[in-house]
Parts: structure tokens; C-alpha cells; sequence
């Protein structure tokens, strides 16, 4: 029979985590120790008869002495009690143990542990956040001598655990009798579930394990750790890893990679996963060229730059994760890794590599690109005549790609499958490349564009959830009765055209939102609009044209207005602005002043674009 102590010990240590908080509030320091928890009583009689014949092991490594069950009460309540061996125990975890006649006391980090053997009393003296010194009193089992040994009920070791900061876990097995405990730091862990490291440096072992394996394998992929990004505790350690990964003996670029590993409790490491993106890590190490920088933690001394620099793009916050790389130029081009969030509730956070430029003299920076850290699609299939896997190569024939669940199919396609659910469109008439198909609530489809590389025409609703590039120099127009609703990147040379009754929009909550280096014009009757939480950013190189009406979204939240626009480059034109929002309480409590204020200046004073704030939009 096996039981796991998971469940119970987490639950428990909650309702003391709740305790303890009221316990050590900043009010006063309490002088006599306070008893909390559950009364757990147990017979000397039962734990004279118990015998000790369960082996341990903390953390993976085996314990000389052993553990034994016995029954007792909790609250009155019937239930069976595990005793575990407190010095050897508290030993191998790190802690201090000493034993004078019958008091034994045992240190760990803060926290100290009186208690006399055949006592059903434990103090725990520890330091509140505010330095003072709190004491409390806890029954959860006799303390006994056996064997030459102090035993005590293992709960106590979960207090000692949940007092220094930590989470312990348990699996009993009675039938083989075997007791495997694990203890681990707690910090923003959820059991069972996926946590941000201490540090993103890549632990030495994993390190040692990927250059032994590339050295044996020199000629096949090599896959090269850079940061870790979350890790998992089971039974053992999953690591999720961002990578870089090589090929030499195929002509391919080398890019960045998602890696899972797991390390067993005896230090066996795996690749339980791998997952390539596009993106290609330009590291070769030359001089003028990209490096990977020896630790990934992101240095202090850049974060006011990085600040100052990130700042000027309002409606995502962005924190910094890991420094990937640099390059030395006339000053210094970073790669940073950074967990991105649209600024709206609930709004899911997603890993995107921000460039920054740092000038050293001025101690400045300034933002160059966005990748977003997309490792490919997980979408269902689509229906497709692809001509036996050679594509459709038949644009004025009336069969094409169909997107389930749309009214709208797109016909007459050129098309050629790329790998999974991942087309290549070829044909002028088509939307380039579409993948991902995702199911919505309410059993609607909605299609991901990707990678628009010629002059297209849409007088379609195309509505996705994400990322659109146009880049070669493509053309996009849309004509009335068209929409484009994505996370759109316009890259130099390139144009979105929106003609009357045409609409170019970001998602709601949308990623990287529209990030336009070429040129967006909003002719008369067009429409452009950035919704909740879904910013445009006009860079330095871009240029946007509005003779129809552009309507911005904007919102107070945390008490702070926010304008879903930000320009650093051109806006021109004789249309119309409508700014329009409320705060998240749902009332328009919004400074209207200051979001009109701020339009004007990014605006510009030569423009001759009207500027009103319109609450009969729908936000």
C-alpha cells in the first residue's frame, strides 16, 4: 500500500501559513509561545511495540537508520503516525542537531526546535520579517527514544520545513517499506506544477551533461543551454530550458530551441522534449559579431537603461528574464529575454527576445525588435486539397484551403504544406502562410497568418489570435467588407492600405500587437483601431498616413492612464482620432485630459488630425 502525503501535508501547511502570517503581524512579538495546529497523541505503550524496519531516503540519498507507523489520534480522531529518526534526518538536511540528557534542540537557517524525548511538546522559536523573535508550541506526537535513537513524528519535520521557507513531500510504501522524502525550497513553487528558478543560470550538471553529449555526437545536433525558464519538482527535477540548436552536418542556421530535461533523484539527466523556433540566434562568437554571455542572469547595472528604453511602449509590461547575448558595436546591441504581459486582468504572460541598443557614454537604450519565443503551433488539421502532399498549384480553381467553422473559406489558393499544421501560400490571392487553428468557447474557429510575403487583397473578416508578418516588400489592401485582426509586425518597405469600409485592428489582450517599420495608410472611410490591451507602435522607421479614423483604446488601470498608441516615427494625415475607454471598474473615470494630451504630443504639432474622445465606442 502506498500513501502519499502530498495532498495532506500541502493543505496543512496552508492553514499554518495562515497562522503563522497572523502570528508574526507587525503589532507586537509575542512572548509566551503560542500553541497552534492540531493535538496529535500517541501511547508510549505504541511506540515501545512499534517496530523500525522502513527505510528512508531524503532527497535521493538513503538514510542508515529506519522509520516505523503508529497508530494514534488527531483531535480525537483515530489515524496512523510515521516516526522518523531526528538527528541522521536533520544531519543530512543541512541542519544542527544536539542532545543533552533527555532535551534535544535542532537549528535550521532561523528556526530553532526544543523538545524533551517522551514529550508531546515542541517549541519553535523563529525571527518575524520585522527581526523579533516568536515562539510557538506544537503537539503533533510523542518524542521517543529507540534504538539508540530520538524519534519524532515525520510532521514535524514538515513544521521545520514550512518555517524556513520550504515544502516537503512524502511517499509511504508499506508494502515494500520505503519512505521516500523530499524537501525543497518553496518560494512561488506550486506542487506538482511549473515555478520560475532562483536564477536562470543553467545548473553546472546540466551544463557538463549537454557538452559531454555534443562532443560524442560532433557531427549530429548540438544543442547548447543558455537560461533556465521554469523548473518542476516531481519526483526528481524538470528543467525547461531555452537553447540554442546546431546541425553541422546539415546546412541549416543555428536557432533557439525549447528543451525539457529531467534529473532523477540519482542525477540521471534526460531530453524529455525539444521544441525549435525561427528565430535565429546570430551567435557565432567572431569579433563584431553576437556572443553568449557566461551567466544569463540580467545584470543590475542595465536594468535603469532597460527601463528608460522599455518605457516609452505603453500597454505591455515586459520583465527581464535572461541577457541572451550581445554584440559590440559603436556601443552595445543586447538580446534579452523577457516575460511579456498585456496590461489588462488576467492577461496570460508569454517569453518574447526584446534588441536594445545601450549607448555606454550616455547610459541610454532604445528598442530595436521584438521576437516573440513561439515554438510553432499545437493547432487541429485542416482540410486542404494539397494535390497528394505536393500542394494545390491550381489558383483558379475553386478549391482552396477551408478553415472549419468559417463562412468565409478561402478559395483558389496556391498552397504547399510545410511540416504539421504549417502551410506555405504561394499564390497572390492567398494569406501566405496559415496554421494554427484554434477552437473558441463557443465552438467558432479562428485562423493564425503568418509570414505575408506578396501583395495580397482581403475583403474577408480575418481574425486570429496570432502573429501576422508582412515583410519583402509585400503589399497588403484592405478593401470594404475586410478585416485584419491580429498581432501584426510591418516590416520596412512594406504597406497595409485600408480603403473605405476597410479595418486594420490589433487583438484584444493581443501579444506583440501592431509594430509597424513600413507604412500604414487609413484612407478616407478606412478604419484603424487598437482595442483593449492591444497597442500600435510606430517605430522611428514607420509612417502612418490617417485620411479616415483611427480609433485608440484607453484605460485606467492601477491607477494609471494608459493610450494604447505609441509613435516615434510619422504620423500624418486629415482624419480623425477617437480616443475612447473607461477605467477597469467599468465607469469612463479615465483623465480624459491627459489621454488627449498625450495623443496630441506623440501626434505632432504640424498634423491636421482631429483629436475628440468618444464614449459611445464600444470598448
Amino acid at each position: 500500500m502506498k500513501k502519499r502525503g502530498l495532498m495532506k501535508l500541502f493543505a496543512m501547511a496552508l492553514v499554518l501559513a495562515l497562522v503563522f502570517e497572523a502570528f508574526v503581524s507587525p503589532v507586537k512579538g509575542v512572548k509566551a509561545a503560542e500553541q497552534f495546529g492540531s493535538t496529535v497523541s500517541v501511547k508510549t505503550k505504541a511506540l515501545k511495540k512499534a517496530k523500525a524496519n522502513i527505510a528512508i531516503s531524503l532527497n535521493g540519498v538513503s538514510l542508515t537508520g529506519k522509520a516505523f507507523t503508529v497508530k494514534g489520534k488527531v483531535d480525537g480522531v483515530k489515524d496512523t503516525f510515521v516516526y522518523v529518526p531526528a538527528q541522521e534526518l536533520v544531519a543530512l538536511g543541512g541542519g544542527q542537531y544536539t542532545e543533552k540528557g533527555k532535551k534535544v534542540t535542532i537549528s535550521v537557517d532561523d528556526a530553532k526546535i526544543t523538545f524533551k524525548q517522551k514529550k508531546n511538546s515542541y517549541t519553535i522559536t523563529v525571527k518575524n520579517e520585522y527581526g523579533k523573535k516568536e515562539k510557538f508550541t506544537l503537539k503533533c506526537g510523542t518524542a521517543y527514544k529507540k534504538d539508540g535513537q530520538i524519534y519524532v513524528p515525520l510532521q514535524l519535520i514538515d513544521y521545520i520545513a514550512m518555517f524556513t521557507d520550504n515544502m516537503m513531500d512524502y511517499e509511504l510504501d508499506t508494502k515494500a517499506k520505503t519512505l521516500d522524502i523530499s524537501v525543497y525550497p518553496a518560494g512561488n513553487m506550486i506542487v506538482g506544477g511549473w515555478s520560475e528558478p532562483d536564477t536562470p543560470d543553467v545548473p553546472e550538471e546540466l551544463v557538463n551533461f549537454f557538452t559531454y553529449a555534443n562532443e560524442a555526437n560532433k557531427d549530429d545536433e548540438q544543442i547548447i543551454p543558455v537560461a533556465v525558464l521554469e523548473q518542476q519538482v516531481v519526483a526528481g527535477m524538470n528543467y525547461k530550458l531555452l537553447c540554442r540548436i546546431s546541425n553541422p552536418s546539415k546546412n541549416v542556421s543555428e536557432v533557439f530551441a525549447i528543451v525539457v530535461i529531467y534529473v532523477d533523484l540519482q542525477g540521471n539527466v534526460e531530453v524529455t522534449s525539444e521544441e525549435k523556433t525561427n528565430i535565429e540566434t546570430n551567435i557565432n562568437g567572431l569579433p563584431g559579431g553576437w556572443s553568449q554571455f557566461e551567466s544569463a542572469a540580467f545584470p543590475p547595472e542595465y536594468l535603469a537603461v532597460f527601463e528608460g528604453a522599455i518605457s516609452q511602449l505603453d500597454g505591455v509590461s515586459y520583465k527581464p528574464v535572461a541577457l541572451v547575448s550581445q554584440q559590440v558595436v559603436n556601443g552595445i546591441n543586447l538580446c534579452i529575454l523577457c516575460e511579456a504581459t498585456v496590461v489588462y486582468p488576467g492577461a496570460e504572460p508569454y517569453y518574447v527576445f526584446v534588441y536594445a541598443y545601450v549607448n555606454p557614454l550616455t547610459q541610454t537604450g532604445e528598442i530595436t525588435d521584438f521576437k516573440r519565443l513561439d515554438t510553432g503551433s499545437q493547432g487541429s488539421e485542416v482540410p486542404v486539397d494539397d494535390n497528394n502532399g505536393t500542394g494545390n498549384q491550381d489558383s483558379g480553381d475553386d478549391k482552396g484551403l477551408k478553415i472549419p467553422g468559417s463562412e468565409n473559406a478561402v478559395e483558389g489558393v496556391d498552397y504547399k504544406q510545410m511540416s504539421g499544421n504549417y502551410y506555405a501560400v504561394t499564390s497572390l490571392a492567398g494569406l501566405a502562410k496559415v496554421c494554427e487553428m484554434e477552437e473558441l468557447p463557443n465552438g467558432e474557429f479562428k485562423t493564425n497568418i503568418a509570414g505575408i510575403k506578396n501583395d495580397i487583397i482581403i475583403d474577408v473578416p480575418i481574425e486570429t489570435l496570432g502573429y501576422v508578418e508582412i515583410n519583402d516588400g509585400a503589399v497588403v489592401v484592405i478593401e470594404k467588407g475586410g478585416v485584419l485582426q491580429a498581432s501584426i509586425d510591418i516590416a520596412e518597405g512594406c504597406q497595409i492600405i485600408v480603403k473605405d469600409g476597410g479595418k486594420l485592428q490589433t487583438t484584444m489582450g493581443g501579444e506583440l500587437c501592431v509594430q509597424n517599420r513600413g507604412e500604414i495608410i487609413i484612407e478616407k472611410g478606412g478604419l484603424m483601431q487598437s482595442m483593449f490591451g492591444g497597442t500600435i507602435n510606430n517605430f522611428k522607421e514607420g509612417k502612418i498616413t490617417i485620411d479616415g479614423d483611427f480609433y485608440c483604446g484607453c484605460v485606467n488601470f492601477d491607477n494609471s492612464d494608459h493610450v494604447w498608441f505609441v509613435n516615434q516615427g510619422t504620423v500624418s494625415g486629415k482624419g480623425k482620432v477617437s480616443l475612447y475607454g473607461r477605467g477597469m471598474d467599468g465607469k469612463v473615470d479615465l483623465n480624459v485630459d491627459y489621454c488627449m494630451s498625450e495623443m496630441k504630443k506623440m501626434l505632432g504639432d504640424n498634423t491636421k488630425i482631429t483629436v475628440v474622445f468618444d464614449d459611445t465606442i464600444d470598448f
